[in-house]
């Protein structure tokens, strides 16, 4: 670690597990993470990314003091740089399914809450994708988490704002279904009409995963009108993500709705003034042609689709080839 080399002190990192085989448990606790603690003070954010590396590894973490451990992930995962909190907040995810739920709700819990309410934001960001995680173990604390998670998403920051709309959908999946109601959809919809077009298009993404845990009643009254709006977006890459996703989308709905409502939405993606869009609607189609009625193929998707077949780009000619094989 004294090298000047940058990756013989990565190399040096990697060898963590042997460094800890030779040491007594006392010399863990103090000499080796006194020193890890002026490391992460000090280092670049190659060793640092490295450092974060270990720490999720289920060896190490046996091998440690969780405390100090926890500790020192929450350190680097509100470091500026991203590579290096987003690989922290991934190794805390790790550890907290490997806890106890008394340890989660005693260490973990806490950490979380106190990355959450960190004065600068990459804590507040880091935060946001250990939620669903805590939330799993989280006995009497999870009104408290889901108290947090909303005021997250409910930030005037918006590179906050923007973590916790890409894992809103993953925390729903994890919470109570009369929450997910009564909490978090009107969340969803309220950030499904955000100012800035990056939340709306993540709120797409989180729907997925969230409209396969609810009933299709259920999405019809809680998730399709803001779906159907987002289809109308005017920012051309949140109906490429609607697009992308259209097929795990109309099977969570089903067929009623796909039929009733959805088609002509899709219909409108293959006439998209954007070639991307177009395109990605094509590569849909064979995924959910079991999804869409006859009727409907041939009364809505054939006609939007020759008009246009000549002057379509080879993605849309074998998307389209690929789907009617």
């Amino acid at each position: 670690m004294e090298a000047d080399e940058v990756h013989l002190k990565v190399n040096a990192i990697h060898r963590m597990k042997t460094v800890l085989m030779s040491l007594s448990d006392d010399e863990i606790k103090g000499p080796l993470f006194s020193y890890v603690n002026k490391i992460i003070d000090s280092e670049c954010d190659e060793v640092l990314f490295a450092i974060a590396e270990e720490f999720g590894k289920t060896d190490i973490f046996n091998m440690c003091d969780g405390s100090q451990l926890l500790e020192a992930l929450e350190k680097l995962a509100g470091c500026d740089e991203t590579v290096v909190r987003e690989q922290a907040a991934l190794s805390l995810r790790n550890i907290c399914v490997q806890m106890n739920e008394s340890d989660v709700q005693d260490i973990f819990i806490p950490l979380v809450l106190k990355l959450a309410s960190s004065d600068w934001f990459p804590g507040r960001v880091s935060a946001c994708s250990l939620f669903s995680k805590a939330y799993e173990k989280a006995g009497s604390h999870k009104e408290e988490l889901r108290k947090k998670f909303l005021e997250l998403c409910n930030e005037d920051t918006p590179i906050v704002r923007r973590a916790g709309s890409s894992k809103l959908g993953e925390f729903a999946t994890h919470v109570e279904k009369t929450h997910v109601i009564q909490e978090i959809l009107p969340l969803f919809r309220k950030l499904a009409q955000d100012e800035q077009d990056q939340i709306r298009l993540l709120c797409i993404e989180s729907l997925v995963p969230m409209a396969q845990y609810l009933s299709r009643e259920e999405n019809q009254v809680n998730t399709l009108g803001a779906l159907l709006v987002a289809g109308e977006d005017k920012n051309w890459k949140v109906r490429l993500t609607f697009a992308k996703n259209f097929a795990q989308l109309a099977e969570a709905f089903g067929k009623e709705i796909t039929d009733g409502h959805l088609i002509q939405t899709f219909s409108a993606f293959l006439n998209d003034s954007e070639a991307e869009v177009k395109d990605a609607a094509i590569a849909s189609l064979s995924k959910c042609l079991k999804i869409i009625s006859s009727e409907k193929i041939t009364g809505f998707l054939l006609p939007a689709i020759q008009p246009m077949y000549a002057d379509a780009s080879p993605q849309f000619k074998a998307g389209l080839a690929k789907a009617l094989c």
